[in-house]
């Protein structure tokens, strides 16, 4: 047991003899037990408080005492506190709280003009104000604890004398009257601190806070929040950032690109964001002067007109259900060819429905569906759809093209375009296209090998490419097919006829060319690409169409027929059917890609193998594209798509 009558060290508070002068482990001096008695260095305490302020700090440390304004711990010798420098209160006095207030304050008779400015306290208190209530108001007053009000747009602390924020220039929020009966009070000891950041808040007789201002702009302030379009603010935050996601995802989801800041949007955005309003994507890029970010955007603008209002932009949540339904009908093949594949088939068309609009309504659901500019190239300067009258007019088979994403993705876009409506919005595609070829590849690649070397040698180039060339090329198109948003090849549109299970026909342009129209490289994207790995009995006759022009994938669908075509080929119990050519506007047969040495100049036999190919009467050779009847997810998406529409009216 420590005895009562040793004397522990200041500095390392070891406990002394009382007859050591010195501290055996630091040897420092012995501190004095009495301190200078002289009574003008006092501000409060007297000599006998300071006698019994010294017997209670031999008692231990756990004789602390805490400061009413900072609750710091002192040492039991401090008169003053050591952090904000507040005086030390007597054993006797009591604490001021919101609990107890009401007792100090009664009697207290306030002086001082009643034109007071908002926020400083009366100017001076009676004689009959508690010594407590004294010390208080002198702490609340002392240069150390100078109040600022905090402003409730930006949370910059601001002076008191300050009546505007010097961050966000907002005007300093006002108080509620004052009472003319002096019974309110501008500060309180139990919430001096709230005070001081806040600014000077009246309190009522009962202590509470008339808050209706602080809460009418919280409302505000909420409501702001509710009503923000976070996609296009989190795009605005992106573009300032440097960050390309937010930014896609916006775009990505049929934002408009030329949109322009709101006061609303201002007012929402943080203040250090440096934006003004009316500026739009481009104007804030170029002033931070983010490449990547203005490429982004300027790709998106190029081939569109206003905002894109796909069916999956329409309806997200069905668009979400297909995706899903997607999902579970995806199989593993384990015999044979290690491929995943699809177990439904669907094949997407415009509905017929839309010829009920009026015209004016028409041209904005195709301005919002399609991609009118890949139309126009496709039509115009390739001649690649559309140049039969025959298919167009007699057999009612024009091909449209849909507007997709422009990234690395648009090739899976286009494929979920053409078969369900949607979007390659969570991966699926790619994912399933990466197993394909980390599964399958040994199959795959030495038709692909072969397809490569045949290919150089009627290119008439000078080398034949080497089996390292070849195994490194592999790889970088094995390495693509994992990368969200690497582009595609040939490999990928072959391998994704295996997972599909039905042809893909490509049309498009030959030959790439520059902005000014000057040829750059072959483009051998055209042709038909079969699923030669599988069984033909496995898969579907039906295929889908793709259009490419310039590094771009779009898928190719046609207007649902309102009733069977005067020109109809064959009719099998009323079925509706589109017609895609097998040959160029030149009567050439489209390339088949992928062949061996064996099957080349068998390529009709083929297409009648894998197709169900017929002859019009005009010559044409053709492939036909039944239209089954749509599942019940794409029919109420389909017609979610058209309400949007008809609201119009």
């Amino acid at each position: 047991m420590t005895s009562p009558t040793k004397w522990k060290c200041d500095y390392c508070t070891f406990l002394n003899w009382p007859s050591s002068q010195k501290c055996t482990m630091c040897r420092a001096l012995r501190p004095l037990r009495l301190i200078s008695p002289t009574s003008s260095k006092l501000d409060i305490a007297t000599e006998s408080k300071i006698c019994s302020t010294q017997d209670s700090a031999d008692k231990g440390d756990d004789n602390k005492w805490s400061c009413g304004a900072c609750t710091y711990l002192n040492w039991p010798r401090s008169l003053r506190c050591t952090q904000c420098q507040s005086p030390r209160l007597n054993d006797s006095d009591t604490v001021i709280n919101a609990d107890n207030i009401h007792e100090r304050i009664a009697p207290l008779k306030l002086t001082g003009s009643p034109t007071a400015s908002r926020g400083s306290p009366p100017s001076s208190v009676s004689k009959g104000a508690s010594p407590e209530f004294e010390a208080c108001n002198t702490r609340s007053n002392s240069p150390q604890t100078t109040s600022k009000w905090k402003c409730e747009v930006c949370t910059y602390e601001n002076w008191n004398k300050a009546l505007r924020c010097a961050m966000c220039h907002s005007s300093l929020p006002l108080a509620p009257a004052k009472n003319n009966s002096n019974e309110n009070l501008y500060f309180s000891a139990s919430n001096q601190q709230t005070t001081s950041t806040h600014g000077r808040i009246p309190l009522s007789r009962s202590g509470s806070a008339n808050n209706y201002e602080v809460e009418k702009r919280l409302k505000q302030i909420r409501r702001q929040h509710r009503e923000a379009d976070w996609s296009w603010l989190n795009a605005i935050q992106g573009v300032i950032e440097g960050n390309v996601t937010p930014v896609a995802s916006y775009l990505n989801g049929g934002g408009d690109p030329l949109r322009h800041l709101s006061p609303a949007d201002i007012n929402v955005l943080p203040r250090y964001a440096g934006v003004d309003q009316g500026q739009s994507l481009v104007q804030i890029a170029l002033r931070y002067q983010n490449e990547e970010v203005l490429k982004t955007i300027l790709n998106s603008i190029q081939g569109t007109k206003g905002t894109k209002r796909t069916p999956h932009h329409i309806a997200p949540e069905l668009a979400s259900d297909i995706r899903k339904h997607l999902s579970t009908s995806l199989r593993h093949h384990k015999s044979g060819l290690p491929c995943v594949y699809f177990q439904e088939m669907s094949t997407f068309v415009i509905p017929q429905e839309v010829s009920d609009l009026p015209p004016l309504v028409q041209s904005q659901l195709y301005d919002e569906l399609l991609d009118q500019d890949v139309q126009k190239e496709l039509e115009t300067d390739c001649c690649a759809i559309n140049w039969s009258r025959e298919l167009t007019e007699n057999l009612g088979t024009r091909l449209l093209s849909l507007w997709n994403r422009t990234a690395g993705d648009c090739l899976l876009d286009s494929i979920l375009g053409a078969t369900w409506g949607i979007l390659d919005r969570d991966g699926l595609m790619r994912k399933s296209l990466a197993d394909c070829l980390q599964n399958s590849g040994h199959l795959l690649y030495e038709r692909w090998a072969e397809y490569e070397i045949r290919t150089a040698a009627e290119m008439n180039l000078d080398y034949i490419p080497s089996e390292a060339e070849l195994s490194s090329e592999w790889a970088d198109l094995v390495s693509r097919a994992r990368r969200p948003g690497a582009p595609l090849d040939q490999l990928h549109i072959w391998a994704l006829s295996h997972i599909l299970r039905r042809p893909i026909i490509v049309y498009g342009a030959t030959c790439v060319k520059s902005h000014v129209g000057e040829p750059l490289d072959y483009a051998r994207f055209q042709g038909v690409y079969l699923p030669l790995l599988w069984e033909p009995s496995f898969c579907w006759k039906v295929p889908i169409a793709l259009g490419y022009t310039r590094g771009h994938f779009s898928a190719l669908v046609p207007v649902e027929p309102d009733n069977l075509p005067s020109g109809e080929i064959r009719q099998d119990g009323g079925q509706k059917s589109s017609y895609l050519p097998l040959i160029t506007n030149e009567a050439q047969l489209l390339p088949v890609h992928f062949l061996t040495e064996g099957e080349i100049g068998q390529e009709e036999l083929l297409l009648h193998q894998w197709l169900d190919v017929h002859l019009t009467d005009g010559g044409c050779f053709v492939a036909r594209q039944r239209l089954g009847r749509r599942s019940l997810l794409v029919a109420q998406l389909m017609e979610e798509w058209l309400n949007y529409y008809r609201r119009i009216l």
